[in-house]
């Protein structure tokens, strides 16, 4: 096991993987109690942070992290011939573990929670994720997965959050890339918009759910909906700061970025 990894303040730009924790074939390695803050992941071809058949990644903080235009910002990739009951050394399970903070914008797909070996008790709490081409959210096998408090913009992918249990005080906006918005999940306090999109639904049916006959919630697919807004357009304008700006030259790979940092969107409706 490794315990206590900490990694703060860099920007770690191009390349293959930014962080890849990779296991040998018996002896995956487990990483717990790890912080990574204030960090920029950008411009990597397969992902910003790669967790690639290790034993599993457990009890740890991703803080204010930025992940960017890459083909995932966080991936999880699992032992194939591993089972869903199994457990093995490289089983590649993820537990406990929050993503406080962080951005996901321009990827093809935002975090890539791919379990076999089940999944438990992660969240993602005042996140953005905006522009992730093939989704914001796809995560298999995952018990109790949280999303809250968060801003999910123009993402593809049908759904674009798939595999989440929970999504409490949330806003969606699906505008030219969404189709789908989510799939089964409770959801709790939480808005959701077609901004420049015509055709977009909250999430796969044949009725149009954003304007019901009615004019209120219906329980499709075991899905629950609670106290929860829907608008064809949009309710108020976001507000973020600029991205971190692309940096060229050998300072690119490694940098101080403290100073650099978006935090997710002010507010406003």
């Amino acid at each position: 096991s490794r315990y206590r990894i900490q990694i703060m303040d860099m920007t770690l730009q191009g390349g293959r993987n930014g962080v890849h924790f990779e296991g040998e074939p018996g002896n995956g390695g487990q990483y717990s109690q790890f912080l990574y803050s204030h960090l920029v992941f950008r411009d990597f071809s397969n992902a910003g942070f790669f967790v690639n058949q290790v034993f599993g990644l457990d009890n740890g903080l991703f803080y204010h992290v930025d992940f960017i235009n890459s083909g995932a910002g966080f991936k999880q990739f699992v032992d194939p011939s591993d089972t869903y009951e199994g457990g093995g050394p490289n089983s590649g399970y993820v537990d406990k573990v929050m993503f406080y903070g962080c951005q996901f914008v321009g990827n093809e797909i935002g975090a890539d929670l791919s379990a076999r070996r089940a999944d438990n008790l992660n969240s993602f709490t005042n996140c953005r994720f905006e522009d992730n081409t093939g989704g914001a959210i796809y995560a298999t096998s995952n018990n109790d997965l949280q999303l809250v408090n968060s801003d999910l913009i123009n993402n593809g992918g049908a759904p674009s959050v798939y595999g989440v249990g929970d999504i409490v005080s949330c806003y969606f906006r699906a505008d030219a890339l969404g189709e789908t918005l989510i799939s089964n999940a409770r959801v709790e306090g939480s808005r959701f918009e077609q901004g420049s999109s015509t055709t977009a639904q909250i999430y796969a049916h044949s009725g149009d759910v954003f304007w019901s006959a009615n004019n209120s919630w219906a329980n499709y697919s075991s899905t629950l909906m609670a106290n929860s807004q829907r608008r064809r357009d949009r309710g108020g304008q976001r507000h973020f700061r600029p991205l971190p700006q692309q940096r060229s030259g050998p300072a690119a790979r490694l940098e101080s970025a403290g100073g650099d940092r978006v935090p997710r969107s002010d507010r406003t409706s």
